[in-house]
């Protein structure tokens, strides 16, 4: 199963405390691809973003994202639902 997960960064952040956390976050996101766990990965407009999950339950995905440091900090809140993509992802 696959699993979308939109993250906003709240507006009551400091800036310098985002820009210490993406390094940390980007690196995690690369992780997770090598490791299989997110197929996909991006920025969503100019202050959040997206990746793809691919994960056996939504449990399993948000514990994941539950991971990021973006929202280990505290900087970012996770929005996840199930995906269902109209063209096969491999």
């Amino acid at each position: 199963m696959f699993y979308l997960s939109i993250n906003q960064i709240k507006k009551s952040i400091q800036p310098e405390i985002i820009k210490e956390t993406v390094p940390k976050h980007i690196q995690w996101i690369k992780q997770q691809i090598t490791a299989g766990s997110i197929v996909q990965a991006g920025k969503w407009g100019e202050t959040g973003g997206m990746c793809i999950i691919k994960a056996e339950s939504k449990q399993i995905a948000t514990d994941l994202m539950e991971e990021d440091p973006l929202i280990i900090a505290g900087i970012s809140e996770m929005n996840l639902a199930e995906f269902y993509p109209d063209v096969p992802i491999k």
